[in-house]
């Protein structure tokens, strides 16, 4: 019986750490690089600069790519 408890426990604990490694971090990675961008952009804007949507995307993806993402 404790065999099986430790077992059903481990399996848990590694559907738990795959579900944050794979799933979790890398939304909360995207909301970060995305409000990175966006705060850039926004103070970009409101000082008088253009910015392009194109300057936009450059942006996100760079932090992605330090990320490890895309």
């Amino acid at each position: 019986m404790k065999y099986k408890e430790l077992l059903t426990i481990l399996i848990l604990l590694l559907l738990t750490g795959l579900f944050y490694w794979f799933q979790w971090r890398p939304t909360e990675d995207r909301k970060v690089c995305w409000k990175y961008a966006s705060d850039l952009a926004n103070t970009a804007i409101s000082k008088g600069a253009s910015f392009t949507f194109d300057q936009y995307q450059s942006l996100r993806k760079r932090c992605l790519d330090e990320k490890g993402y895309e």
